[in-house]
């Protein structure tokens, strides 16, 4: 299917959850059960080992937890968690929620669920009441390097950006040779749009030379920033050294996959995206089920089912026409990644140019400009909605909230949203001539899918309207949607030829 929202490039950008649904995730070898796992610098774990034989207390049980955690050290996880359980009543509710996920993973123990912020994170929207609770814990304990990451995550989810990045120096500050920490910051930066300072933390992290997840990360943000990773050798010769297991490599391969088909070597892009689905993450499966639409065929012939896997679930529907089914994963991968500004894109242009259920697309861009405020695709997605309910101050509103500096791609969106505007305010001539230009801007920038959308949307408010225009509008539109095999716009067509088709017969 040639649509625009699938063919834009995608890399393997570290996920950013919350830290319980991080280790629920597999992503601490120590809760994945792997045979051969990246192990970090000993010295990292035997200091956190000397601090806790030397003087066992709360402190340096948290700390050897999260160590032990991350270097797989199971006995010594198993041995703070034990006694963070025995002086619960003394300490921070989101350390004792990870030493009992520790002990009921490898003991199967049934232990009371702490009313911790975990049932605040699994609701299905995110409720800003997290905020006041992990500021409230972090009073208690300020060296709390996770927690401060949590609430940066929370910042970041309600638009909060200034907010995050404070918290995110204060977890880096803390606690930036753990991988969690470095990997949510990265997330963070490409999310702002400073991949350079996410490559400078992955750059003087000591750690990321021997840790596959956050080489990947490194190959994938170098990408987006136009630039080659250092670590390619070390990248390669890892995921030929046997010395980790499948899933440890599964970003790994993905990242270094996505760099050869990027370089047209499509075999050893499709030999290392099968060997990144050997045992995946849902964000290798994502990535492979991208790179299967850009090389126009399926690299592996089976179902792959992993935990969370709502964005691989998405462009399977959307790129086979299943448009329900697109909205709802897409609705689920927002719901997992608030913040990302994808799923809502995706699920609101589909329910509004594909079904036309403008009020389920406004709910959904909604959702996203919580996180997104200035986005300009999805306030204009917003108020295309908006007009096309007739809500025309509203409509409005939204448009004006757009940044004057967009891409060409945006400004044929919003200038064919500014001629719907005038359309139903009943200014056709004048709408006439906003879709003309945003048509005009489309076809000197060569956007054949933006010309093809814009000349869509005239045909239906030139057939509403009924100047006579309606006829001419509806064949320039059919046949550059034929020609481009646009399967969405197809869907839209008919819909409009129905239209027409009243039109005539009234």
């Amino acid at each position: 299917m040639n649509t625009a929202i699938v063919n834009e490039p995608r890399r393997v950008v570290p996920r950013w959850r919350n830290f319980l649904s991080t280790v629920e995730m597999g992503e601490f070898s120590s809760l994945k059960n792997a045979t051969q796992i990246y192990q970090i610098p000993t010295a990292d774990i035997n200091a956190a080992k000397r601090a806790w034989n030397t003087n066992r207390s709360l402190f340096s049980a948290g700390e050897l937890l999260a160590t032990a955690i991350q270097a797989n050290d199971i006995s010594a996880a198993k041995e703070a968690a034990e006694f963070i359980f025995r002086h619960k009543d003394e300490c921070s509710p989101f350390v004792l929620r990870t030493a009992q996920q520790v002990l009921t993973y490898r003991n199967q123990l049934i232990i009371e669920d702490s009313p911790t912020e975990a049932s605040l994170w699994r609701q299905p929207k995110f409720d800003r009441k997290i905020i006041g609770l992990l500021r409230r814990q972090l009073s208690d304990f300020p060296n709390d390097s996770i927690r401060w990451m949590d609430l940066a995550l929370a910042y970041t989810i309600s638009g909060l950006h200034e907010k995050a990045r404070r918290a995110i120096y204060t977890a880096l500050s803390l606690g930036g040779g753990n991988r969690f920490i470095i990997r949510s910051a990265v997330r963070f930066f490409v999310h702002i749009d400073e991949p350079d300072l996410a490559l400078r933390i992955l750059a003087k992290s000591p750690s990321t030379k021997h840790d596959p997840w956050l080489i990947a990360a490194h190959i994938a943000v170098a990408d987006i920033a136009k630039k080659q990773s250092g670590f390619q050798k070390i990248a390669q010769a890892m995921t030929l050294s046997g010395g980790h297991s499948p899933f440890n490599l599964s970003e790994l391969s993905s990242a270094l996959a996505t760099s050869e088909l990027s370089f047209g070597s499509d075999k050893k892009s499709k030999a290392l995206f099968r060997k990144s689905v050997e045992d995946p993450t849902e964000n290798s499966v994502a990535q492979l089920r991208w790179a299967e639409d850009q090389l126009g065929k399926q690299v592996i012939d089976h179902q792959l089912t992993v935990p969370r896997n709502f964005e691989a679930e998405a462009r399977i529907a959307l790129s086979t026409a299943r448009w329900d089914d697109t909205v709802k994963s897409s609705r689920e991968w927002l719901c997992d990644e608030p913040f990302s500004s994808r799923p809502a894109i995706w699920g609101s242009y589909v329910a509004s140019v594909v079904i036309g259920n403008y009020n389920e697309a406004l709910k959904i861009a909604i959702e996203g400009l919580k996180a997104n405020p200035y986005d300009p695709t999805l306030l204009n997605n917003a108020a295309f909605c908006e007009a096309s309910l007739n809500k025309i101050k509203e409509a409005e509103d939204y448009l004006s909230k757009i940044p004057t500096a967009i891409t060409s791609n945006e400004n044929v969106a919003v200038r064919a949203t500014e001629g719907l505007i005038l359309f139903r305010k009943g200014l056709r001539q004048e709408g006439r001539k906003k879709y003309l230009e945003a048509i005009a801007i489309a076809q000197e920038n060569d956007l054949v899918r933006q010309e093809a959308l814009a000349l869509s949307f005239l045909a239906r408010e030139e057939i509403l309207a009924g100047d006579g225009f309606e006829e001419a509008a509806f064949k320039r539109a059919e046949d550059l949607v034929k020609n481009q095999n646009f399967i969405d716009l197809t869907k839209l067509l008919e819909y409009e030829k129905l239209l027409l088709g009243n039109r005539r017969n009234s």
